[in-house]
């Protein structure tokens, strides 16, 4: 979690850190006693499913520079 929260975009930090308030709420449903349908279990796993994708593609882009361009200018 914490690896996904430390993210150096602010946007991506702040929609990092709601993806995984939301993941972590899903939590409910796995508590005692057990009331889940098999139709909520399912839209639960995509929507987590879905969300950790999401939180993976942050986290690769935020290592990569800003510009894929390289200025050759600046070691003059």
């Amino acid at each position: 979690m914490f690896k996904y929260i430390n993210l150096k975009d602010k946007e991506n930090r702040e929609r990092a850190i709601k993806l995984v308030r939301e993941t972590e709420e899903m939590a409910i449903h796995t508590q005692e006693p057990i009331c889940i349908t098999k139709k909520r279990a399912d839209e639960l796993i995509y929507k987590a499913s879905d969300h950790l994708r999401m939180l993976e593609l942050m986290l690769e882009n935020d290592d990569k520079p800003e510009s894929p361009y390289y200025n050759w200018l600046e070691n003059e």
